[in-house]
């Protein structure tokens, strides 16, 4: 596998690269597999520090075609469907202004967004843009487009007269932030609106969600930058929202229209805040595997680990003795009986901690922690202990 190599700031395109920190021998892709262990692929997880922006970011990427061959993103649970549900009244509150007739979501992945608007607000002329083979669920109703949202991409022939741009989760993904913002900058005209939510990566970076940084989440895109991003593209912000205190920010922008928020990003004071987080972020992992080891050792009560994500590849990253674990458990059902990439780690339904007395579950879920102890203490199994 070659690795695409980056010599230069993502945001600022300087070449001021501050190496930070490396993660040897990390699993490329963040899921279950069915695959011999031989055919999982690894690579260096390089962090850098832009002098000039403060950016964090990786130097060495994976190819679109082998990171995003396929879909780890199976099912949605209950927080994610909040999500979806607040975005999707808030694209409404704008659109139906306007009297916009079709929307153009940009990696829509299975199609749950155009799911819950269409059953709360009716159906809508809806098109997503989505490289990846995820299967759309039931009740989606969007036409596919199955390409990458690129340079190459023929708007102009397959998604003539764009009335209005969607995007959830999109923008911490890409390779290419500037290009992205000029494509939709030109493909828009003036008055015409993008609307999308970002997660609020400076906040789960600070509360050292494993899933904030990783071969898909390339560079910390926290609010500042949006923001100055869209400065720079000529989109104005008329509503900004935050959705949890940790999970995303929800923005809706106008091309055209003057900036509401005139601050400037100081770049001198995101290079110290930024560094000092990630710094932080590596010894709180450092110091919580040594602690979860040393009671490993004089345990013995049945173990599990959750998430078959990027969740349990992080803390195994990090050092977690694995010996003694079971089984990672995970609430999707297209990743059970399975294996963790990367690892030798089968995946099993939580459903099997009933048969156990006092299974103990090693917890590190970022902001859905909360969502999945109560599921297993409630209607699995009420003595589970978990470690977090």
């Amino acid at each position: 596998m070659e690795l695409i190599s980056l010599k230069y700031d993502i945001f600022s395109q300087k070449e001021d690269l501050e190496p930070l920190y490396s993660m040897k021998h990390f699993p490329i892709y963040m899921g279950a597999t069915e695959e011999s262990q031989d055919n999982d692929l690894f690579a260096d997880m390089d962090w850098t520090i832009s002098r000039g922006s403060g950016m964090l970011q990786l130097t060495k990427l994976v190819p679109d075609e082998i990171l995003y061959k396929t879909s780890h993103n199976g099912s949605v649970g209950r927080l994610w469907r909040e999500h979806h549900t607040k975005f999707a009244e808030l694209i409404h509150k704008y659109i139906g202004r306007a009297g916009v007739k079709s929307i153009i979501e940009i990696g829509g992945g299975n199609g749950i967004l155009n799911k819950i608007y269409t059953e709360k607000y009716g159906k809508m002329e809806w098109t997503i843009i989505e490289p990846s083979n995820v299967e759309p669920i039931e009740g989606c109703e969007a036409k596919y487009i199955r390409e990458l949202w690129d340079d190459n991409f023929q708007y102009e022939e397959k998604i003539p007269g764009v009335e209005c741009l969607v995007h959830s989760h999109v923008l911490e993904h890409l390779y290419d932030l500037k290009g992205f913002m000029k494509q939709n900058e030109q493909l828009l005209s003036d008055g015409q609106k993008m609307i999308f939510s970002v997660p609020n990566l400076k906040e789960t970076l600070k509360r050292k969600y494993t899933n904030a940084l990783n071969f898909e989440h390339t560079y910390f895109i926290s609010e500042d930058y949006v923001e100055e991003a869209l400065k720079e593209h000529a989109f104005g912000i008329i509503e900004k929202q935050y959705f949890k205190e940790d999970h995303s920010i929800f923005y809706v922008t106008e091309k055209g229209r003057k900036n509401g928020l005139d601050k400037f990003a100081d770049f001198e004071s995101l290079y110290i805040e930024n560094k000092k987080i990630l710094e932080d972020y590596i010894d709180y992992h450092r110091c919580l595997i040594n602690r979860f080891n040393n009671r490993i050792r004089i345990e013995s009560r049945p173990i599990y680990l959750f998430g078959a994500h990027i969740f349990s590849q992080y803390l195994i990253h990090f050092g977690l003795d694995t010996t003694g674990i079971k089984y990672v458990l995970d609430n999707d059902k297209g990743k059970q009986n399975k294996r963790l990439y990367g690892t030798s780690l089968n995946i099993r339904s939580p459903k099997i901690l009933a048969e156990e007395t006092a299974p103990i579950v090693f917890l590190k879920a970022a902001n859905y922690g909360e969502e999945i102890k109560e599921d297993i203490l409630n209607n699995i199994n009420s003595n589970t202990v978990f470690w977090e």
